[in-house]
């Protein structure tokens, strides 16, 4: 058996300063952000941009609401 050695978490949760009823947890590594912005109407994800455009900049995000995603159409273009 090899032993593999776990890195520290970075994972964090909060609430929003004025606004407890919203919940935020993320990921925060040197080389990416990524999590989740929950409100009591709708969850939000934000990703890095690099997971749907390669060579994107580590700085590059992207955001999009939980309505938003369309499972039928994962693997095709929505402009085609």
């Amino acid at each position: 058996m090899l032993a593999v050695e776990q890195p520290p978490a970075n994972t964090y949760r909060g609430t929003v300063p004025g606004r407890p009823e919203i919940e935020v947890r993320f990921t925060i590594t040197r080389e990416r952000l990524e999590g989740v912005v929950v409100t009591p109407e709708e969850m939000y994800f934000v990703e890095p941009m690099s997971n749907y455009q390669p060579g994107a900049a580590p700085s590059e995000l992207v955001t999009y609401a939980a309505e938003d995603i369309q499972p039928d159409s994962i693997g095709t273009c929505g402009t085609s």
